[in-house]
């Protein structure tokens, strides 16, 4: 800092007018931030923000959204009063800059010198990781009390966003703790649907929590630096830090990299300056640049530096006791920390250095990253204005094919120059846009889409007039996502395969990625798009709010109306007209009437005494067209009812029975909670016509094993009656607690076995997603053989190996029976996530191919060894087991609530079960 800058700060400092005493964290809360045993709750934090606010001319508190339990979302804005006053003018600075529209060079750096380093902090993402949720009561206090040199100079430079990433959990594990002294062992997820996962969900945006994070990060203040706080550190250490391990997303800018790496190493430097041990990076934990669906991992297909750190730390002290490989400096673990107790006041101060270090760069480099984030946006507007190849592991891989082909032609005295090299032939070139055709097969996805994406900052426009792409026509309506805009990573993630590069460990097993290999929602969700190679000439318009229905046709009818299967809306509009009592039925058979062929699965709306009158609003609404017919429909039909449906779940809450939930929600179906009291008490045929296990099903055991397991597994919860009690007073009125002992019952299979045979052989339908499916094979005798197998030449059989078999999450392509009742309007070839889902070969014609993996080219995005393993093998069964149906759904029907295409197998499920 220069010698005028800091006369100049102190010059500030003496002119201060005296600000009113600010009330400390203890002073409110009766205790210290991180004292032993002591957690903060959401409303506690709230109350003292709301405080500080008001005694403070540093911050502004701004509620940026509602929870899923409804409660207030609230974000502490802090920096200097003038930067306050004019927070309007420095928030649309950041967004010029990040945006980079309409900007030259001179202009930038204009910006640039206003303007002020805009940095985001959050914690407590994951609730149970508490001690980590509580430091930012403590970084929002020293930023309004402190009036050191350096505090002054960040506020003068930075505008600070502080905001608890998920109030609800926040509030549930304070308060279970203050009442039974245990972090966590809560009845529900700790964030409604979602709980872990809610750190899964920043590309979709499906939670009200992550919409509301997503409009502050990429559609009101652009931050330069996202930090997300997390816990818990690699065994033996204090805390991980950036850098990360490969691989990055080759989509990235590299200046996102180098600029993850320079905060890392400034955060690395203030920690060894500070005299504080046990900080280790890359090679402590798994994290990586690759996957686009974290709080901090989104950030990069922004322009956004994302820094996440794991922290050590309990309310109750415990011992650090470091392994001995962890007692030795190594090249990113330079100073180890000794074995003692640690105190959660430690990690405090650990994350407050962290905090730090952040902020005084920002201050320091407050120019420089402003400008940087206006060159990568920049950068990629002209990457997507011009011919431009990614190089991508699939890109590269055709390179090398067409390398060595052109050397065989030359040393055959062929002609090799008519085979251009990959990354100059036209025909792999990125897209300039992304074209959506106005006539979608399933609109509502579509829309759905488009809305994902602009959450996320991503601009859309839609055509004022026809145009032309690639040689067709398409109308007015139709949508345009140009590649030619600041966010164009995360577009082209977006719609394109991701490629993992092939990651291979020493002892030749496949290391697998952080998360997901594959995830290309457009794919996923059945969207209909075409890639545009070229500029677009046409007329188009930004828009600024989400797609809306378009006008729905609805002729008349004398006898009732028909709407297709394949539009998700025509659930809904399924589900509210059988709910009203009026008649729904599904063509089982094709009929052809008015010249027009109705497939199996089209929805028929028998005329009815005010159905009309219900009708049109959902159809305007939905915009989903009916047709109406004088006559009914002369063939099979399968008569509808209102299904009763029962979701099972465990005590605590299972993340994939969540997001199935939070989906049938979507789509309108009501469902009933069951726990496992409800199924051992058996007659499960008089409440429910579904039911739905996602998790939960006892796992099937050899006699020799059931003794050992049950003791080492099978035990009730271990949290006690009167834990249990204790947290049903304690927990805030977000649900009825006063069923937590029958939530708490574990399924046995002597008595949940013959509960759910006797379900369905009286006509119940029976449901099974995922590990669960195995399960039920098992129990059921059912001729069905689980897994992938090795052939030998003498005809030995055996599991593969993972050097073998591995698909991590990925998407993989599929062919649908879309005669089947459960395949009626899904697309007849689509893709599936693999989520270390179960493989089925079918022994014999009683049971239902209803999806069964692609022959060859199977790998539809994401990463695969062995694919031929699963090639022509069975995703999805159904199966007649007395009156009733089993369904059995290996592929993640349901990923995270994201495969628009997919779940509709589930849906029909569901509505098939109780039909006549």
């Amino acid at each position: 800092m220069t010698l005028a800058r800091l006369l100049s700060l102190a010059l500030l400092v003496a002119a201060l007018p005296a600000q009113r005493a600010i009330t400390t964290p203890k002073e409110f809360l009766g205790q210290q931030v991180g004292a032993d045993r002591f957690l903060a709750d959401y409303t506690q934090l709230s109350g003292y923000w709301r405080l500080l606010a008001a005694e403070s001319d540093r911050m502004v508190l701004v509620e940026i959204g509602r929870t899923s339990y409804g409660q207030p979302m609230l974000m502490a804005m802090i920096s200097s009063p003038e930067n306050l006053a004019r927070r309007d003018r420095l928030r649309d600075i950041s967004r010029r800059l990040c945006r980079a529209h309409g900007l030259d060079e001179e202009g930038a750096r204009a910006l640039a010198r206003e303007g002020r380093a805009v940095i985001w902090i959050d914690a407590g993402m994951h609730a149970t990781e508490s001690v980590a949720a509580q430091n930012i009561l403590e970084l929002v206090y020293r930023m309004n009390a402190r009036t050191d040199a350096e505090t002054l100079r960040i506020l003068d430079d930075v505008v600070l966003l502080v905001c608890p990433a998920n109030p609800d959990g926040m509030e549930m594990i304070a308060k279970a703790y203050a009442a039974t002294n245990r972090v966590g062992r809560i009845p529900v997820l700790y964030q409604r649907y979602v709980g872990h996962d809610n750190n899964r969900d920043f590309y979709m945006s499906s939670m009200a929590e992550t919409e509301a994070i997503n409009r502050v990060l990429y559609r009101s203040w652009y931050p330069q630096v996202v930090y997300n706080h997390h816990q818990s550190a690699p065994s033996g250490t204090i805390i991980f830090t950036p850098p990360f391990r490969d691989p990055f997303n080759y989509h990235v800018d590299p200046l996102v990299v180098r600029g993850i790496e320079l905060v890392a190493a400034h955060m690395n430097a203030r920690f060894a300056w500070e005299g504080k041990p046990g900080v280790i990076s890359r090679s402590g934990a798994s994290y990586s640049t690759w996957w686009n669906g974290g709080l901090r991992t989104t950030t990069y297909f922004h322009n956004m530096i994302g820094i996440l750190t794991e922290s050590f730390g309990t309310p109750a002290p415990p011992r650090l006791t470091p392994r001995p490989g962890r007692r030795l400096p190594y090249h990113d673990y330079p100073m180890p920390v000794a074995s003692q107790p640690w105190h959660a006041r430690q990690t405090i101060e650990y994350l407050q250095t962290a905090n730090l270090a952040i902020l005084d760069l920002a201050s320091r480099y407050r120019e420089e990253l402003l400008f940087n984030m206006y060159t990568m946006g920049r950068a990629a507007i002209e990457r997507g204005s011009r011919d431009h190849w990614t190089p991508t592991p699939k890109l590269l891989a055709e390179s090398e094919r067409r390398a060595a082909a052109r050397r065989k032609l030359d040393d055959e005295g062929g002609e090799a120059a008519a085979m251009p090299d990959a990354f100059t032939d036209p025909a792999l070139r990125d897209a300039r846009a992304y074209v959506l055709p106005r006539d979608q097969r399933d609109g509502a996805a579509a829309r759905r889409f488009i809305g994902v994406l602009q959450k996320c900052g991503v601009e859309v426009h839609r055509a004022t007039a026809d145009f032309e792409a690639r040689g067709q026509r398409y109308p007015a309506g139709s949508w345009v996502v140009f590649a030619a805009q600041a966010f164009r990573a995360h577009v082209m993630d977006m719609f394109e395969p991701q490629w993992h590069p092939d990651d291979v460990g020493p002892n030749g097993e496949p290391v697998g990625p952080y998360d997901s290999a594959g995830w290309t929602p457009a794919i996923s969700m059945g969207v209909q798009f075409v890639r545009a190679l070229d500029e677009l000439a046409g007329a188009f318009e930004l828009m600024d709010g989400p797609p809306a229905a378009p006008p729905a046709v609805m002729t008349d009818g004398a006898a009732g109306w028909l709407a297709t299967h394949t539009d998700g809306s025509s659930y809904v509009v399924t589900n509210r007209l059988l709910a009203a009592g009026d008649d729904v039925s599904w063509l089982s058979r094709e009929w052809s009437h008015g010249g027009e062929v109705y497939p199996p699965g089209t929805v028929f709306v028998r005329a009815g005494e005010g159905t009309a009158a219900r009708l049109a609003p959902l159809a305007a609404k939905l915009g989903l067209d009916f047709v109406g017919v004088d006559v009914a429909p002369d063939v099979d039909r399968l008569e509808l009812r209102a299904p009763r449906v029962g979701l099972f779940d465990v005590y605590g809450g299972d993340m994939s029975t969540g997001w199935t939930r939070w989906t049938l929600e979507r789509f309108e179906f009501d469902v009933e909670t069951v726990h496992g009291a409800r199924v051992h008490e058996g007659g499960l045929r008089d409440d429910f016509d579904v039911l739905i296990f996602h998790a939960g099903l006892p796992t099937p055991l050899g006699d020799g094993q059931r003794v050992q397991r049950a003791l080492r597994r099978g035990r009730p919860s271990q949290v006690a009656s009167d834990d249990l009690e204790a947290l049903a007073a304690a927990l805030p009125p977000f649900e009825d607690w006063s069923d937590l002992a029958a939530r708490r019952v574990r399924l046995a299979a002597e008595e949940t076995i013959p509960a759910l045979r006797e379900f369905v052989t009286k006509g119940g339908t029976l449901v099974a997603l995922g590990q669960q499916t195995g399960k039920l094979i098992r129990h059921f005798d059912l001729p069905i053989d689980v897994g992938t197998y090795v052939e030998g030449e003498s005809g030995e059989r055996r599991r593969t190996k993972r050097t073998e078999f591995f698909i991590p999450t990925s998407l993989v392509r599929a062919t649908v029976d879309d005669e089947h009742v459960l395949g009626y309007g899904v697309p007849r070839h689509l893709s599936l996530f693999f989520r270390r889902s179960p493989v089925f070969q079918v022994q014999d014609d009683s049971v239902q191919v209803v999806a069964r993996y692609a022959s060859e080219d199977i790998l539809a995005s994401g990463w695969a060894v062995g694919s031929e393993f699963i090639a022509g093998h069975a995703a999805v069964l159904a199966t007649k087991m007395g009156d009733g149906a089993v369904y059995l759904y290996g592929a993640d029907v349901v990923f995270r609530g994201q495969p628009d295409a997919s779940i509709k197998l589930l849906l029909n499920g569901l509505l098939a079960g109780p039909a006549r």
